[in-house]
């Protein structure tokens, strides 16, 4: 008698193999791209999300797309987190409001106002991105800024108290190692080597850029809704990520 399995052992023992697609098997390969804010600061008791004013949902918030504090994310803290770049691109989530404008204020690290900027809402809820402007200074290596997002609300009395305002902190930084040769990286790499390299800025953009440019994929999709996850933003993880913003003129309110 065989020591080995019969043909009909062998067949019935593959049968009891979970059976899984070929896509469901480069699902399980493809890590899901996340974001560890292991070693990071809180910002200074800076608010990521702003209470509901009255030209907004009672519903809904403003919100920074920044990676809020774990402890408590109902709170908005948030981390203070790096960008590499002179002039980096900013995403904030803007709820339903009837307002018209929204204000970007940037302040350096002694709370002195740098400048400022206005730029147009189109009355869609969904996370919105802007780019410091090119006529604005450039972020200092080593230096951290406070930047803020404020809904200008159509009061008419001249009181801007309700206009619902979230703030958070950015510091430029020199590369890593791991991201000097990052221009000779695939753009689709590049948003986890940025993650990996605990660069949320770069890392947020460049997976909005591949998403603007792929807007059928989605595996970038769900890369997306990961990363915001991962930094628990998740009441905003899959609200529809719209147009750039153009920033209106740039200017200096002690000029």
């Amino acid at each position: 008698m065989s020591s080995g399995l019969s043909a009909t052992a062998i067949q019935y023992s593959q049968q009891q193999q979970p059976q899984n697609s070929r896509g469901e098997l480069l699902a399980l390969q493809r890590r899901r791209l996340g974001f560890s804010v292991r070693g990071l600061r809180a910002s200074r008791g800076l608010r990521g999300g702003a209470a509901r004013g009255g030209c907004l949902s009672e519903k809904d918030s403003l919100k920074l797309i920044l990676p809020l504090v774990a402890s408590n994310p109902a709170d908005d803290k948030v981390y203070s987190v790096s960008t590499i770049a002179a002039h980096p691109k900013f995403f904030v989530y803007i709820p339903q409001t009837t307002a018209q404008t929204a204000k970007f204020t940037l302040l350096n690290n002694n709370e002195e106002y740098i400048g400022e900027a206005t730029f147009g809402l189109t009355g869609t809820p969904g996370v919105v991105s802007f780019s410091l402007p090119s006529n604005a200074p450039s972020l200092e290596v080593g230096k951290t800024y406070k930047w803020s997002v404020q809904i200008l609300c159509e009061t008419g009395d001249g009181d801007n108290g309700g206009n619902p305002t979230a703030e958070g902190e950015v510091e430029r930084i020199q590369p890593p190692a791991t991201l000097v040769n990052i221009g000779q990286v695939a753009p689709s790499e590049r948003p986890r080597l940025y993650a990996e390299s605990q660069v949320w800025y770069e890392s947020i953009s460049s997976l909005a850029e591949l998403q603007h440019t792929n807007p059928k994929d989605l595996r970038l999709k769900e890369d997306w809704v990961y990363l915001l996850k991962s930094v628990n933003l998740d009441t905003v993880a899959e609200a529809p990520l719209l147009p750039e913003a153009t920033m209106l003129q740039w200017s200096n309110p002690n000029n």
